[in-house]
Order: structure tokens, then sequence, then C-alpha cells
């Protein structure tokens, strides 16, 4: 599987997306488990039930009576201001995503029918029982023409006066959202268009959801990753590892302030609920010095309330929710093939063996791996090292593609690699403190990074998976979430990210 370039920072992502596992990076240590009431969470029945018994004519119409039954449901939601999807979105009329607490149903729409895609609610569910994703579009009448519609007869499942609703998956869903969409002989897999490494181009928090995170301050003071922004004076949308050059204006922070102060006026974006995210920004639009604002403690009690961080971590969240589903169609795929999973578990031994002698690690932990996993894996591989370096170099040209998104969007620069974490730690062993004490006040070049990932890698047992898997008609870049901007699938799956499938794998 891919990852390096995603290896670093995904899975420095996940450990602050998931269920608390790590204390450098969960902020409420203990968030039960999920308290999201049962009543609030939202399906495609129940959001087609809206639709049928309330039959509304727009789209505006349809978010406020959702906003009324179901409003902690449309709460935990991002929004896209340069949207790759077919709905047309700006700074101020950003695409919004309303996912919930598990993402298992999604719907989007834009600022108007005034922009492209504006007369649509796109929704997607995850299908449990069958392990799939089904994507519908709901076309209102009233704020679009005909050639909009784009849906064949046979593709309507339901139509009235005032709105149109797809079946599943249909053609204008799947350009997008298909691997092969126009080749019938090959097995169509079916997914989200999604960025999985902390890096949302497009996307308010774009970068690790700093922006999200501007007044959250007791989140600077409990990990180390957001230290350094505990002394900043004023919100800011960049500093992971992409910053802004000298006096250059933060164009995301400018936008996001521009939209909230829109929104309640605006005639789709009002019945929104307010996001407890958003209530220091409402201060600092209205002139409180930003020094002096913090809602730590009411973005927490939320979480805690709800049992979840997707609170003040949207993109993440989502993210790892996309990716859990990505990973349980997977796995019902490897299941359909015959002997393909008991192949798999009698062939794990390099895998497993470089999991529990190699753990994962923390930021400078994995130089010390590097050498060792040169000399005891590639001794097992040696064909490892030369597709290993093929899928790192695919994924940086993908990565510099985002960067480039962003550089032109933003008018921000690449300070560190996308890879590595800001900081270094000391707590994971002898191997990381002599890598610490090498490499303390400085980070890691994007060159010394990429130098060093060619050479090894410290889960080549993905490779060994996705070897595997390519003998048996399965490409795991069908089951990944990541798009470049030519909108092709690109592997950047890691270990983190198959946690059940390898759990199945050392099973007895």
């Amino acid at each position: 599987m891919t990852k390096l370039a995603v290896l670093f920072s995904f899975f420095f992502l996940i450990t602050c997306t998931s269920a608390p596992k790590r204390a450098e990076r969960t902020i409420a240590q203990d968030l039960p488990e999920s308290r999201f009431p049962s009543t609030q969470n939202l399906d495609w029945n129940q959001f087609q039930a809206v639709l049928r018994d309330r039959s509304p004519a727009t789209v505006g119409e349809t978010v406020r009576l959702l906003s009324t039954s179901h409003p902690e449901y449309l709460k935990l939601r991002t929004a896209v201001y340069f949207s790759r999807s077919i709905q047309e979105s700006s700074f101020e009329e950003p695409r919004q995503i309303i996912f919930g607490p598990e993402a298992r149903f999604i719907f989007t729409f834009n600022g108007g029918p005034h922009r492209y895609g504006g007369a649509a609610i796109e929704t997607m569910q995850y299908d449990q029982q069958n392990s799939r994703f089904l994507f519908r579009e709901v076309f209102f009448k009233s704020e679009g023409n005909a050639t909009e519609i784009n849906l064949a007869p046979h593709e309507i499942d339901f139509e009235n006066e005032k709105f149109i609703v797809s079946k599943p998956n249909p053609a204008k869903c799947m350009h997008c959202h298909a691997n092969h969409p126009d080749q019938p002989q090959v097995k169509m897999v079916v997914g989200p268009v999604w960025d999985n490494d902390f890096h949302w181009p497009g996307v308010y928090g774009s970068n690790d959801d700093l922006l999200y995170g501007s007044f959250d301050k007791g989140n600077y003071q409990l990990h180390g990753a957001y230290g350094y922004l505990a002394d900043l004076k004023y919100p800011r949308s960049q500093g992971r590892w992409l910053d802004l050059p000298e006096a250059q204006t933060d164009v995301e922070l400018n936008g996001y302030v521009r939209y909230l102060k829109g929104a309640p006026a605006h005639p789709r974006y009002r019945y929104l609920p307010p996001q407890t995210i958003e209530a220091g920004f409402r201060k600092y639009i209205a002139g409180v010095p930003a020094a002096e604002i913090d809602e730590s403690v009411a973005i927490h009690e939320e979480a805690k309330r709800l049992g979840t961080e997707v609170n003040f971590r949207p993109n993440g969240h989502l993210t790892f929710q996309l990716l859990k589903f990505s990973e349980k169609n997977l796995i019902a795929r490897i299941r359909s093939v015959p002997g393909l999973m008991e192949r798999l578990k009698a062939n794990a031994k390099i895998m497993k063996f470089t999991r529990e002698k190699y753990p994962f690690h923390w930021g400078t932990g994995r130089l010390a791996l590097l050498q060792a996993l040169k000399s005891d894996l590639m001794a097992e591989k040696p064909s490892l090292k030369a597709s290993y370096k093929k899928i790192l170099l695919a994924e940086l040209d993908m990565q510099n593609e985002k960067v480039k998104l962003d550089e032109s969007a933003l008018g921000i620069k690449l300070i560190v690699s996308p890879f590595w974490p800001p900081f270094i730690q000391e707590e994971d062993g002898p191997e990381t403190a002599a890598a610490f004490r090498r490499l303390k006040g400085r980070r890691l070049t994007r060159t010394e990074i990429m130098a060093l990932d060619a050479e090894t890698g410290p889960l080549a047992d993905l490779a060994l998976l996705a070897e595997e898997l390519k003998a048996a008609g399965i490409d795991l870049v069908d089951y990944d979430i990541n798009f470049d901007m030519n909108k092709r699938r690109t592997l950047s799956l890691h270990g983190h990210d198959l946690e059940e499938l390898f759990k199945i794998l050392d099973a007895p």
C-alpha cells in the first residue's frame, strides 16, 4: 500500500481524530462512548421521509426542516470554499458537508441556484449490511432547469411537481465516485472523494483543522503539536507544515470571517445551527481582542456530551470515518474471493513480524527504525525497495499538486515536510532519544524525508499486502479516498487505516 507520503502525516492525524488512544494527542481524555442522541441521528430513510412528507420546494426549505428536526446532526459539518465537485463554491458561499457523528449519512449543498449545482442536494449513505456507498441526488425543479438534471429516466427513483430523487449511484455521481465508470469489464468500486493526510485543500480548516482550533486554547496546552500557537495574539489558518510568507494576508481566515458575517442573512446558511467552534470567531468579528477569547471549556464540554472530538476536529474526524468504511468494503471484497483471506493469513508472517518488532512511533522515533528495517526486512524481500520507492514518488507528485493548489488559493509556502510532525519527542526509547539529540532545534527538510523514505519504508508490510492483493485482482488504490487534482484516485493508506484487516490477518 502506499503510504510514506501519508504515513507520517496521516498516522499523526488519526491519533487526534479517533477515540483517545494517546495522551500526547487527545484533548478530552475522558471522552465516554458516543452519547450522540439517537433521536438526532439521520439516515437516508429519515431524510427521504422529510422530502415526501413535507414536500419542500427548495434546498433552503429542506435545510430549515432538517435543522428543526435534527439540529445536533447539522452542527457536525465542514465547509468547502474551493470545491472539486459539481457544486460550485466560494469563500463567502462554501459548499456545506453535513456528516453527523459517524458520517454514515452525508448530505451537501452550496450557496444557491445562482451557482452551478445549486439546485440539488447530494447525499451519500454507507450501507453497512452490504459494505457499499450509495450516492444520490435530490434536484429541486424551482431552482434549476432541465439541462442541469442530467439523469436518465431509468435513474429516477421518485418525482413530483417539486423535486426529483435519483436512484442510488447514477452515472453523474459515478463519474467522480467510481474507479472505472466507463469500463464495464472492470469491477467498479464506489467510494467518497476526500483527502486523508491532515491537508484538505479548499476546505476551511485546510491545514490540520487549525482554523477551527484558533480559539480552542486548551488544545494548545495539552499536546505539543500546537503548543507553539499558544502565544499567538490572532487566529490563523496555516502553520502546521504550510505557513504564510512575511506580511501575507491569511486568505482562508478572511474568507471564513466573511462567510460567518453573511451566514445569518443567507437564504440557506441561516438555517444551519451554530457550531461551538464558531463562537470565538463571532466574538472576534464583534471586536473582542483575539488574545481574550478562549472557547476551550464550551468546546470540550460539548465533546464530552457527544462522546466525540468531531466538534473541534471536523475534517480529521470525517477522514477517519470514511477510511474506516472503505476498509470494511475492502474486507468484504477480500472475503468474496474464494480462499483469498486464508492465503493472506498464511502469507502474513513478514507483515506481522514487521508490526510487532517495529511498532508505530512518533516523530523521529522512525529515524532509528529505518536502518534496522533496511537490514532486517530488505533481506526478506529485496524487491520491495523498488516497488516502495515507486509508490512513494507517485504519492509525492500528488502532494506537490496539493501544495500548488493551496499556494495559488491562499498565498502560502511549504515550511516542513507534510509527512513529518513539527516537533520531536523523546518518549519512545533510546533510539528516539539519540535521534532527538541529533536533530533538536531544527526540522527535517522535504529532501531529507524523501531520501530516507525512498530507501526503505517503516511499514513495508503494506507493500507486501498490496502485492498479494494485486495478484488476486484487487487494487488497493480503489479503496482509498484520496484523489489527485485530475480526479485520479491515489494510494495513501497505511497500517493504521487498515487496523481491522490486520487484526483478521493476525488472528490464529
